[in-house]
């Protein structure tokens, strides 16, 4: 959390058993979440780091928005694949692509 500049009140635990092949997800509970918005905004700058460039942070979703989001994920792989000429990503719910320069 040094890397981004805040220390704030947490809880860290592992959420799933140990796999030699998969690095293991970590689940971090929050203080309150005006501290979880903080970080979330600011975890883009944690790709800039050399340490920490690997580390991604995801909000928690209920069941519904998991699946939401699985199906959404799963749509841009199939569009990537059909058209690698174009830059997809996901924004408010839907799969949008722009031309690459």
């Amino acid at each position: 959390m040094e890397e981004i500049g805040d220390k704030p009140k947490m809880e860290v635990c592992r959420v799933v058993k140990v796999n030699d092949k998969k690095p293991r997800p970590v689940k971090v509970t929050m203080s309150n979440s005006l501290v979880v918005s903080q970080i979330l905004s600011k975890a883009c700058m944690l790709r800039q780091s050399d340490k920490f460039n690997s580390v991604f942070l995801s909000p928690d979703r209920s069941v519904e928005k998991r699946v939401e989001c699985r199906k959404l994920i799963e749509e841009l792989k199939k569009r990537r694949v059909s058209a690698p000429g174009r830059r997809y990503f996901i924004r408010n719910g839907t799969v949008n692509s722009l031309v690459n320069t």
